[in-house]
């Protein structure tokens, strides 16, 4: 049956799908951490919140554009056009930057506990529980998969992925008051500035991949990887730097690749 929605309109109900079902799933671990006895059965389930971007892309995609759709979502996934640039900054970029800002943190807090340095050979392990249970895989089918796509048939790329940004921090909302998560460690106002800064480079890498889901995906459970590896986030000169890092990328990609798609071809 031929969709008689728009895209735009449908975008929005993706966005309001995915945050009250995330948000539902998260507020019981917020009240817990605030000595609001919850169910335990509730706090298990919020484990679930990181995958109802991908549940509302698929389940959307399924009603608004039907199998055909569905299966081009799912190939995104599996798209491998990579270059050799495009591999540093899935892997080399996270890693480099979230290093230096450890190196930074250090110097203000010389005991600052990192589980990698402890027991290197850990990384192999968290490697893989991030990459299925981290959030990279439940996210970025919905984030980049779906909204981004849409986002840029309306905006240029800057602006779609500045508006992603934003959404997405406000996405994390309730994780800003359940102990443990990253979230609970830096001001709001930090955290959506430096999301807004990294979803250009999750929209460079997406573009310039071809639209590989894959691409955003395993530089999504890279920044988490790094993060656990060297805990800069703990410290606020570590979160300072890593940000300007992350700026002055930007800014070298937006000069080169030009802000209006962030490809090769127009400079």
């Amino acid at each position: 049956m031929k969709n008689k929605i728009s895209d735009f309109r449908i975008l929005l109900l993706f966005f309001l799908t995915t945050f009250i079902l995330s948000w539902l799933l998260w507020i019981p671990s917020a009240l817990n951490s605030n000595r609001m006895n919850t169910d335990g059965t509730f706090l298990f389930l919020g484990i679930f919140a990181n995958f109802m971007p991908f549940f509302s892309a698929f389940v959307i995609t399924g009603i608004f554009y039907g199998k055909s759709g569905i299966r081009k979502l799912l190939k995104k996934g599996f798209r491998m056009e990579f270059n050799n640039q495009i591999l540093f900054f899935i892997f080399g970029l996270p890693l480099t930057i979230a290093f230096v800002g450890y190196i930074f943190s250090l110097f203000f807090n010389q005991n600052l506990y990192s589980d990698f340095l402890t027991n290197p050979l850990s990384v192999f392990p968290t490697f893989f529980i991030l990459f299925f249970t981290g959030g990279a895989i439940g996210e970025e089918f919905g984030w980049r998969g779906f909204a981004l796509e849409k986002l840029q048939k309306k905006f240029n790329a800057f602006n779609s992925s500045l508006i992603l940004g934003i959404l997405t921090s406000l996405w994390c909302l309730p994780l800003f008051f359940v102990m443990g998560t990253v979230q609970y460690y830096v001001p709001i106002w930090e955290f959506i500035i430096l999301t807004m800064t990294i979803s250009l480079i999750y929209t460079w890498i997406y573009n310039n991949s071809k639209g590989s889901v894959l691409a955003t995906i395993l530089y999504h459970n890279m920044i988490s990887l790094t993060a656990w590896m060297f805990p800069f986030w703990k410290i606020a000169i570590g979160r300072y730097i890593v940000f300007l890092l992350n700026l002055v990328i930007v800014l070298y990609l937006v000069k080169v690749y030009g802000y209006k798609k962030l490809v090769k071809n127009e400079s």
